[in-house]
């Protein structure tokens, strides 16, 4: 037997297409598939698990808002679509807050046969995928009116601070206050700590 090559996972044509549409389980099933991906991309430009945490959680915000511009009949090119974004959000990111990646950005999160650099440990990705779903919706469910039509343009919409004050009935520095305290609410949730540990 000649040398070892993982197979890629692959996800399948009429999940992609359910995905795009907006149906939750499919995004909640592309999730529990590739959320070992995505969480690799940020492990290596993020160091801090507070960091970690914030970037996965916008860039699989991201993934949802961006996911009308996937070619649906190209469902071989999804994975790799998957990771560009994360990587590209991840590094918006580090650029917003005035940061360059700490480690080369070409290559980051994958081999050059696609796959990932490692493997996340297999009880790390079991309490990924449902729970982080369910944690995230009871912790909506706890937010008054303008902490929730805040979530929605800030990590949903990906709005910036200006463009969320046009929206709202905030100043730009509310908005940096209720992104900071939404973010530290969040990163303490037991059911997010949990992963972390």
């Amino acid at each position: 037997m000649t040398g070892k090559k993982s197979k890629a996972p692959r996800i399948p044509q009429d999940l992609i297409v359910r995905y795009v549409a907006g149906d939750r389980d499919a995004f909640q099933a592309i999730f529990d598939e590739l959320s070992k991906d995505v969480f690799f991309v940020v492990r290596r430009l993020f160091h801090s698990p507070f960091d970690q945490e914030e970037a996965q959680q916008e860039v699989w915000l991201h993934l949802h808002r961006m996911r009308r511009q996937v070619d649906v009949n190209r469902p071989g090119d999804f994975i790799a679509w998957v990771r560009r974004v994360a990587r590209n959000r991840a590094i918006d990111m580090l650029k917003a807050r005035g940061r360059r990646p700490e480690v080369p950005v070409e290559g980051i999160g994958e081999e050059a046969d696609g796959t990932p650099q490692a493997q996340e440990p297999q009880q790390l990705q079991a309490m990924r995928g449902q729970k982080v779903r369910e944690v995230l919706d009871a912790f909506v469910e706890t937010l008054d009116d303008e902490q929730r039509t805040f979530f929605s343009l800030c990590f949903v919409e990906e709005l910036s601070h200006p463009e969320i004050a046009d929206r709202m009935p905030v100043t730009v520095r509310r908005s940096k206050y209720l992104k900071k305290t939404l973010l530290a609410r969040l990163v303490a949730l037991p059911g997010l700590r949990e992963q972390q540990s």
